[in-house]
């Protein structure tokens, strides 16, 4: 159904049979209203327990499940505690997206960075972020512990060099965490890799919120950190927002925001529940979209088959409120929600049973949809090739070394050489702090101007080097420049 705000005689000019409307609220003034989704449990399959909830609210309808509330934020709040998923009913037109792909989307093409981006994925890093999200007790929207878990978002995301910011949308709630990492050649395009990082429960102070959304807000940052290392035609963002368990409303501050702005967001990608799998269900992932976004499920499709094969992938429609990805839907952008499972959902969510190891089981299942986010994002955002060289600007006779960045680095950094002496050749070497060689990164190789070398943090025979400091030294043109760089694992 539609939810509509109109006046009599804009319905009576509707062509609309009149049994097909019917008014639910002759007089919004002043009013909030939020859809809710009426959970079944597995102890009472008709929900009884559940619509017990609902006595004492003003409910305006309830059809197959979807229930449409008049609330206040407190009695929103609650209702959130209880187990309903919730959306605010924005009272402003709803853009629809345009449905057109982007070019480099049109055809997913196999691409070795992709792969290298997909396999660097680390599930000990998206297990040890789930269980530092939990250790706040609650990250419910307005309490100093969820301020702290976003200042520990804010961290991680800047030690990654990238730009980090602050989306204050109310003074009552704290604010999402927006890193950015610009685009190369089209930054005014936006890919958005995103996931909600507050959680809830019926006691406000003990809202543990493992897999609600623990498991998708580390899927981001962990995309954050794979990525961070390459560079892309488009501008990639990685967002954890507030306030969606209280109606998506930091979701939607931001993207009415970025509406308004006339942001040209390519496509946005929610996490949000990762890693459960219910008793004797494979492992597998529910993509959500619209229909006007065809050309996004037909990618991710794609995308997955190249890069995560053992990922099994389902479609359908998640009969509730929601998550983020609603928001962008609904200010006219593309997004796809990346979901455990549309049928067999944690069945701990909004509660202080929402933890690791009861909640969050399912951490094979969270790194290959961190991976399919990563896969998706990169094919969009299209990676640059850096293994290049760069027209010379260097001074004749000048050989220069620059500091790798990143720097600590984790799955790949970039060494920038230089070389000003026409004919000469360059060797660039890796070192252990014993001397020993590791890897040879140019090996006489001619170069006149400056070159970006990638590297993955492997040996020459392609084994991963252990988390330590390194040393890296280049030789041309008689001369010899030794820098240091460190790996973590």
């Amino acid at each position: 159904y539609l939810l509509v705000v109109a006046s009599l005689d804009q319905l009576a000019r509707c062509a609309c049979a009149d049994d097909s409307w019917r008014v639910l609220d002759a007089d919004i003034t002043g009013k909030t209203y939020y859809s809710l989704y009426v959970p079944t449990s597995q102890t009472e399959p008709d929900g009884a327990a559940a619509r017990n909830l609902l006595e004492g609210y003003r409910v305006l309808t309830a059809d197959a499940g979807l229930v449409v509330v008049e609330a206040g934020l407190d009695e929103a709040t609650r209702l959130a505690g209880q187990g309903f998923d919730i959306a605010r009913v924005h009272m402003r037109p709803i853009r629809l997206p345009s449905g057109q792909a982007p070019a480099v989307a049109a055809t997913a093409e196999y691409d070795p960075t992709i792969d290298d981006m997909v396999a660097a994925v680390s599930r000990d890093n998206i297990d040890a972020a789930v269980q530092r999200l939990q250790d706040f007790g609650t990250r419910f929207s307005a309490r100093d512990s969820c301020f702290s878990a976003a200042k520990y978002i804010r961290s991680h995301f800047e030690s990654l060099g990238l730009d980090v910011t602050f989306h204050y949308w109310v003074p009552h709630y704290y604010p999402n965490v927006i890193a950015v990492h610009e685009g190369t050649t089209e930054p005014d395009k936006i890919v958005i890799i995103g996931g909600h990082y507050d959680s809830t429960a019926p006691v406000l102070d003990d809202c543990p919120g493992a897999d609600d959304n623990a498991s998708g807000t580390a899927g981001v940052m962990e995309c954050a950190r794979v990525m961070s290392a390459y560079e892309f035609d488009y501008t990639i963002r990685f967002i954890a927002f507030c306030g969606e368990e209280q109606g998506l409303l930091g979701s939607e501050a931001y993207a009415a925001d970025a509406a308004a702005l006339g942001d040209d967001i390519v496509t946005m990608i929610n996490m949000d529940m990762i890693g459960y799998t219910a008793p004797n269900d494979g492992l597998d992932l529910s993509l959500v979209n619209t229909l006007t976004s065809e050309w996004l499920t037909n990618t991710t499709l794609d995308v997955g088959a190249l890069y995560v094969p053992l990922l099994p992938l389902g479609q359908g429609d998640l009969r509730s409120a929601g998550s983020d990805h609603m928001s962008f839907w609904d200010n006219g952008y593309d997004a796809i929600f990346f979901f455990e499972d549309l049928g067999l959902r944690s069945p701990f969510i909004h509660s202080d049973r929402d933890i690791v190891g009861l909640s969050y089981i399912a951490p094979g299942l969270a790194r290959r949809t961190t991976q399919l986010a990563v896969a998706l994002a990169a094919t969009i955002a299209n990676p640059i090739a850096t293994d290049i060289e760069v027209p010379p600007t260097v001074p004749a006779g000048r050989v220069f070394l620059q500091q790798n960045a990143p720097n600590p680095f984790q799955p790949g950094t970039r060494i920038r050489v230089a070389v000003g002496e026409p004919g000469a050749t360059a060797t660039l070497r890796v070192y252990d702090v014993t001397g020993r060689l590791v890897a040879t990164l140019l090996d006489g190789e001619f170069v006149l101007g400056e070159r970006i070398v990638t590297w993955t943090g492997k040996t020459d025979a392609g084994n991963p080097l252990a988390t330590g400091v390194y040393f890296y030294r280049l030789d041309a043109a008689g001369t010899t420049v030794t820098r240091k760089l460190a790996i973590v694992r």
